[in-house]
């Protein structure tokens, strides 16, 4: 791992992030000190932990993903309504889904607070003049929405 970027602060790491990076190291995955990209093997791993646990909350919540044997972008999913939902593995998944995301921006070296607080100072501007709701629900930004910009992509960028 090519380390570059901004050094982590503890100050910028949430009570949950700490106690997920000890969980790590005494898994043997131990975070970088700064901002930089995993190597294949870990980010394959990162990968298929986040798939594995989006999938479980997935029929945690009563849906069974499906998809062609083939590569397909995330609206290409179908969700059959087969399963009954299950809350306590709908808590459950969501919390592991934290755990494994968590674990990833530790692995990229970058400290969950300032990513954190940055989000959702981009999510609120989604509501300026002009957002509104599709009809599954989901938000539809505004004309004037601000884009997340995150000091650990511009350092790891800069320095790159």
């Amino acid at each position: 791992m090519a380390q570059t970027g901004i050094e982590r602060n503890p100050a910028g790491m949430s009570a949950h992030q700490i106690r997920t990076e000890e969980f790590m190291k005494q898994g043997g995955q131990v975070p970088p000190s700064r901002a930089t990209m995993p190597d294949a093997e870990t980010r394959l791993l990162r990968a298929k932990l986040i798939m594995e646990e989006a999938w479980e909350t997935i029929e945690a919540l009563g849906f069974h993903p499906s998809v062609d044997n083939r590569i397909f972008h995330h609206s290409e999913l179908e969700f059959t309504d087969t399963v009954k939902p299950d809350f306590e593995k709908i808590v459950d998944g969501c919390a592991d889904l934290m755990v494994v995301t968590t674990g990833t921006l530790a692995m990229c070296g970058v400290d969950d607070m300032p990513v954190l607080r940055e989000v959702d100072r981009s999510n609120l501007t989604k509501f300026r003049d002009g957002w509104h709701r599709r009809e599954d629900g989901k938000i539809v930004k505004s004309p004037f929405y601000s884009p997340a910009k995150y000091a650990a992509v511009e350092a790891f960028k800069a320095a790159t």
